[in-house]
């Protein structure tokens, strides 16, 4: 396996570039991904309909799997995608992807609720460049109020698509060396 990564001390991010083999593989993990969720009436993950423009969830799902792939591939461990909700992303660690540069990492309730316990890492980028940004522990998320807030700002204050938007300055930055002390 090729690795090419490149890490940006000034701002303790690191860039991580899957091959052509693993981004067939990150696509066919998504789409299967996808397809699951439709057989089973799934909403999107932040509580609303489906997309007006259905090829938006299919690309998420297939970037996602990329962004875990790219993780997998910069920790020098095996990535086997998870075969359900309960379980991580990769190894024992929760990724979250964004498309946007300067993206918050998003947390659900239900992810900090029942995986408080885990480190979750924003990464960004499109295949097949992904770049690891930074982690923070659930817990620590869901102990302050600041990050609680939703994207719409008009929503009220029931609206499902609140939860925690951590922003990158708020991360612990990643590792150079990909082998991160969490303690």
């Amino acid at each position: 396996m090729t690795i090419s990564t490149s890490h940006d001390r000034a701002f303790g991010v690191t860039e991580v570039e899957l091959t052509p083999e693993e981004m067939r593989r990150a696509a066919y993990i998504g789409c299967d991904r996808q397809c699951w969720a439709l057989a089973a009436g799934a909403k999107h993950l932040n509580h609303r309909e489906r997309q007006a423009n259905p090829l938006d969830e299919w690309t998420q799902n297939i970037h996602a799997a990329g962004a875990e792939l790219a993780l997998a591939k910069w920790m020098g461990i095996p990535w086997e995608p998870p075969d359900g909700p309960g379980d991580a992303d990769v190894g024992p660690y929760e990724v979250r992807w964004t498309k946007y540069d300067h993206g918050h990492l998003q947390l659900q309730p239900k992810d900090v609720e029942a995986k408080g316990d885990r480190l979750y890492y924003l990464v960004t980028g499109l295949g097949p460049r992904y770049t690891l940004r930074g982690w923070i522990l659930g817990a620590q998320a869901n102990n302050a109020k600041k990050y609680w807030r939703n994207p719409n700002q008009n929503a009220k204050a029931n609206d499902p698509r609140y939860c925690f938007y951590i922003p990158q300055s708020d991360l612990y930055p990643v590792d150079p060396i990909g082998t991160e002390t969490h303690q």
